[in-house]
């Protein structure tokens, strides 16, 4: 999983995390909650700082939090402290949509999320960016990576059966805020369609929620169908304060999906408008907010390494 430590990148990568954390430490001050320049014993790859998450292998902030509302604060200065040096990394919409087989140039499995020792490594680094920035227990449904060229999709899931589930990820790279947000908007549809939320043995014609295209029926307490009740049951035909985006117009999945985009990189809104009360649907759910905040500590660890 380790991205980091394939083949002799291991060197150059250390050397721009520390250069990049020398401009951090500039802009900051010694208070900064991200990482100092030190490198410290966990495989001689986390920074003063960071925490080794053993069982994943990967280096992250600790979350410094112990209520929802002290985490919601802690990730709401993360985001500025990483603005601070990178730049906005909510300025670029995600994407996705259906692919055509021709499109698709190479695929490989995951198993416990971890990949075979024979995927070619022009491959890999697109899964493993999704896997550094996402909870093990996030990613279980996993089971499939398909890589694609020569469209304008960003990426996709595909889930089956509510057991397994196929991300599809652009070989074209992309900018750090975009691979960001493009995992972030595959993520919350990975959250929406687990078997916790979605009863995938029903029947359609009995389903009196929303049936997905997946061919299973959301609970009524299921996340997406929350979200749904409450702001597609009304009529919106415009995007501007009623929607984040564009994209997020064309279904509730997608609106759903870069609402939780913009929860995880946006600092908690006013309300003011129902795009705005689409990113505070999010702070009702305590697991949701401590979610933001161990997205937003491996977001960090891995723009410091890539940004």
């Amino acid at each position: 999983m380790a991205l980091w430590l394939i083949g002799g990148s291991l060197i150059f990568l250390l050397t721009a995390a520390f250069t990049l954390l020398i401009v951090a430490l500039f802009l900051l001050g010694d208070d900064s909650l991200l990482a100092d320049e030190s490198v410290v014993e966990a495989d001689d790859v986390c920074l003063e700082g960071e925490m080794y998450n053993e069982e994943e292998q990967i280096c992250m902030l600790e979350v410094t939090c112990e209520s929802p509302e002290e985490c919601a604060a802690w990730g709401d200065r993360i985001i500025m402290e990483l603005e601070g040096i990178y730049g906005p990394l909510d300025d670029y919409t995600a994407a996705d949509g259906e692919l055509t087989p021709e499109e698709i140039i190479y695929t490989y499995e995951i198993e416990d999320n971890r990949v075979p020792e024979d995927v070619e490594e022009d491959y890999l680094w697109q899964w493993h960016s999704f896997d550094w920035m996402t909870p093990d227990n996030m990613t279980t449904m996993i089971d499939m990576i398909e890589i694609f060229e020569g469209s304008e999709t960003n990426a996709y899931v595909k889930v089956a059966g509510g057991t397994s589930a196929t991300l599809g990820l652009n070989s074209s790279p992309f900018i750090p805020s975009e691979t960001i947000q493009n995992n972030l908007h595959e993520l919350a549809h990975l959250l929406s369609l687990t078997p916790q939320e979605v009863d995938y043995s029903l029947d359609e014609k009995y389903c009196w929620t929303n049936y997905t295209e997946e061919g299973g029926c959301f609970y009524e307490d299921s996340y997406l169908y929350l979200f749904y009740g409450r702001f597609w049951l009304l009529d919106y035909e415009e995007t501007g304060e009623y929607f984040l985006s564009e994209y997020a117009a064309t279904h509730e999945q997608e609106d759903f999906a870069e609402s939780f985009m913009y929860f995880v990189l946006y600092p908690k809104p006013e309300g003011t408008t129902v795009a705005e009360r689409k990113i505070l649907f999010f702070y009702q759910f305590d697991e949701m907010i401590e979610l933001r905040a161990e997205l937003l500590a491996r977001i960090a660890t891995w723009l410091v390494r890539t940004g």
